[in-house]
Protein backbone atom coordinates (compact mmCIF):
# COMPACT_ATOMS: atom_id res chain seq x y z
CA UNK A 1 0.00 0.00 0.00
CA UNK A 2 0.98 3.19 -1.07
CA UNK A 3 -0.51 6.59 0.41
CA UNK A 4 0.63 9.30 -1.83
CA UNK A 5 0.34 13.07 -0.52
CA UNK A 6 -1.69 15.33 -2.72
CA UNK A 7 0.73 17.86 -5.20
CA UNK A 8 -0.16 21.55 -5.16
CA UNK A 9 -3.32 20.29 -3.57
CA UNK A 10 -4.22 17.61 -6.38
CA UNK A 11 -3.88 14.09 -6.25
CA UNK A 12 -0.58 13.13 -8.12
CA UNK A 13 1.49 10.39 -8.18
CA UNK A 14 5.52 9.99 -9.39
CA UNK A 15 5.91 7.29 -11.16
CA UNK A 16 8.55 5.95 -13.86
CA UNK A 17 8.15 5.18 -17.24
CA UNK A 18 10.84 3.10 -19.67
CA UNK A 19 11.91 4.62 -22.71
CA UNK A 20 13.60 2.98 -25.43
CA UNK A 21 16.86 2.00 -23.91
CA UNK A 22 15.23 0.06 -21.01
CA UNK A 23 16.24 3.33 -18.69
CA UNK A 24 13.19 4.16 -16.12
CA UNK A 25 12.41 7.59 -16.16
CA UNK A 26 10.87 9.86 -13.18
CA UNK A 27 7.49 11.90 -13.67
CA UNK A 28 4.73 13.26 -11.93
CA UNK A 29 1.20 13.62 -13.12
CA UNK A 30 -2.01 14.04 -12.21
CA UNK A 31 -4.24 11.01 -11.41
CA UNK A 32 -7.41 11.29 -13.04
CA UNK A 33 -10.27 9.02 -12.57
CA UNK A 34 -12.25 10.26 -15.44
CA UNK A 35 -9.65 9.88 -18.07
CA UNK A 36 -9.88 6.23 -20.15
CA UNK A 37 -5.81 6.79 -21.10
CA UNK A 38 -3.39 8.45 -19.78
CA UNK A 39 -2.25 11.72 -21.20
CA UNK A 40 1.22 13.69 -21.51
CA UNK A 41 3.06 16.00 -23.59
CA UNK A 42 4.68 15.10 -26.69
CA UNK A 43 8.11 16.15 -25.06
CA UNK A 44 7.64 13.37 -22.39
CA UNK A 45 8.12 11.14 -25.60
CA UNK A 46 11.19 13.03 -26.90
CA UNK A 47 12.70 12.07 -23.36
CA UNK A 48 11.83 8.53 -23.83
CA UNK A 49 12.88 8.29 -27.17
CA UNK A 50 10.06 7.55 -28.53
CA UNK A 51 9.14 9.18 -32.43
CA UNK A 52 5.56 10.58 -31.37
CA UNK A 53 4.56 11.22 -35.24
CA UNK A 54 5.19 7.92 -35.89
CA UNK A 55 2.45 6.47 -33.23
CA UNK A 56 -1.21 6.01 -33.80
CA UNK A 57 -2.89 9.49 -34.25
CA UNK A 58 -6.50 9.70 -32.54
CA UNK A 59 -8.87 12.12 -31.37
CA UNK A 60 -9.74 12.49 -27.93
CA UNK A 61 -12.42 14.40 -26.32
CA UNK A 62 -11.70 16.21 -22.99
CA UNK A 63 -14.15 16.56 -19.84
CA UNK A 64 -15.45 20.14 -21.22
CA UNK A 65 -15.70 18.76 -24.79
CA UNK A 66 -12.66 19.85 -26.45
CA UNK A 67 -11.70 17.55 -28.84
CA UNK A 68 -7.87 17.28 -29.75
CA UNK A 69 -5.15 15.17 -31.67
CA UNK A 70 -3.11 12.77 -29.39
CA UNK A 71 -0.14 10.25 -30.51
CA UNK A 72 -1.04 6.71 -28.74
CA UNK A 73 0.70 3.32 -27.77
CA UNK A 74 1.39 1.39 -24.66
CA UNK A 75 4.52 1.89 -22.66
CA UNK A 76 5.90 0.22 -19.44
CA UNK A 77 5.10 2.07 -15.97
CA UNK A 78 6.57 1.11 -12.53
CA UNK A 79 4.75 2.72 -9.25
CA UNK A 80 7.38 1.32 -6.23
CA UNK A 81 8.18 -1.70 -7.65
CA UNK A 82 5.21 -2.64 -9.58
CA UNK A 83 5.40 -2.77 -13.24
CA UNK A 84 2.38 -2.70 -15.17
CA UNK A 85 1.66 -1.26 -18.76
CA UNK A 86 -0.31 1.76 -19.55
CA UNK A 87 -2.33 3.60 -22.62
CA UNK A 88 -0.36 6.79 -22.97
CA UNK A 89 -1.14 9.74 -25.68
CA UNK A 90 1.18 12.42 -26.28
CA UNK A 91 -0.16 15.59 -27.08
CA UNK A 92 1.82 18.34 -28.82
CA UNK A 93 0.61 20.94 -25.92
CA UNK A 94 4.00 21.41 -23.81
CA UNK A 95 1.50 23.45 -21.43
CA UNK A 96 -0.44 19.82 -20.78
CA UNK A 97 -0.42 18.96 -17.24
CA UNK A 98 0.62 15.32 -17.51
CA UNK A 99 -2.25 12.66 -15.92
CA UNK A 100 -2.76 9.00 -15.31
CA UNK A 101 -5.66 7.76 -16.65
CA UNK A 102 -7.33 4.68 -15.76
CA UNK A 103 -6.08 2.23 -18.81
CA UNK A 104 -3.43 0.20 -16.65
CA UNK A 105 -3.56 1.81 -13.56
CA UNK A 106 -6.60 1.58 -12.18
CA UNK A 107 -6.00 -2.34 -13.02
CA UNK A 108 -2.82 -2.24 -11.47
CA UNK A 109 -4.23 -0.56 -8.28
CA UNK A 110 -7.05 -0.06 -5.99
CA UNK A 111 -7.17 3.92 -5.93
CA UNK A 112 -9.00 5.57 -3.08
CA UNK A 113 -9.02 9.52 -2.49
CA UNK A 114 -8.98 10.69 0.89
CA UNK A 115 -9.96 14.73 -0.16
CA UNK A 116 -10.03 15.42 3.56
CA UNK A 117 -6.26 14.24 4.07
CA UNK A 118 -5.16 15.38 0.83
CA UNK A 119 -3.72 11.83 0.05
CA UNK A 120 -4.34 9.14 -2.36
CA UNK A 121 -4.13 5.11 -1.07
CA UNK A 122 -2.86 2.96 -3.83
CA UNK A 123 -3.05 -0.56 -3.06
CA UNK A 124 -1.68 -3.48 -5.59
CA UNK A 125 -4.91 -5.42 -6.90
CA UNK A 126 -2.32 -8.58 -6.75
Amino acid sequence: MFDLPYYQDKPSVTLQLQDNKKRWRYFKALIDSGADFSIFPSRTAIILGIDFKKLQHIEVEAADGHVFKACHTSILAKVGNKIFRIKIGFVDNPQLTPAMGRAGFFETFKVEFDERKKVVKLKSHN
